[in-house]
């Protein structure tokens, strides 16, 4: 199902919004630092067939459901994640909008995308996805890697 981009009164700007981790795709050396970084990919749409929004859980709703928010974030193949508020990916002209999931292969009320107001709503420039990996504080921790920006 393809879901029309929008952007959701419900989700209040003090809202944080989860990017999951998978380590592999995410984690990249920092030639910098000597230690690892969160890649800026972390932060690009990745659901091409649910609208093309980047794929995210909304917090808020998982904590109001009573789910253990770590088991439920770091079922594989994800492993960490960090988050930020609805109001700094605003401040960044993105959207965000509820997007339950509900099929055979997959279950997931809390899913959610968001969406660039500029130009493609499926593309984030890169000054909207540095914006919210430095909004971004980690949910569930990878010892030695950093958030940082390019």
């Amino acid at each position: 199902m393809v879901l029309e981009p929008y952007d959701d009164e419900d989700i209040s700007s003090d809202d944080r919004i989860v990017r999951r981790i998978i380590p592999e795709q995410h984690v990249v050396p920092d030639e910098h630092s000597g230690r690892c970084r969160l890649s800026t990919k972390l932060m690009k749409p990745s659901s091409p067939e649910r609208g093309g929004g980047m794929s995210v859980d909304l917090l808020e709703l998982i904590v109001a459901a009573g789910v253990p928010v770590e088991e439920f974030l770091s079922k594989p193949p994800f492993t960490a994640a960090v988050c930020f508020t609805a109001g700094s990916a605003r401040e960044k002209d993105l959207m965000i909008g509820k997007d339950p999931i509900d099929n055979a292969e997959d279950q997931n009320p809390f899913h959610g995308e968001v969406w660039s107001k500029i130009g493609n709503p499926n593309k984030f420039s890169r000054s909207q996805s540095n914006a919210l990996l430095a909004a971004s504080s980690w949910v569930i921790r990878i010892d030695g890697v950093d958030i940082v920006t390019e």
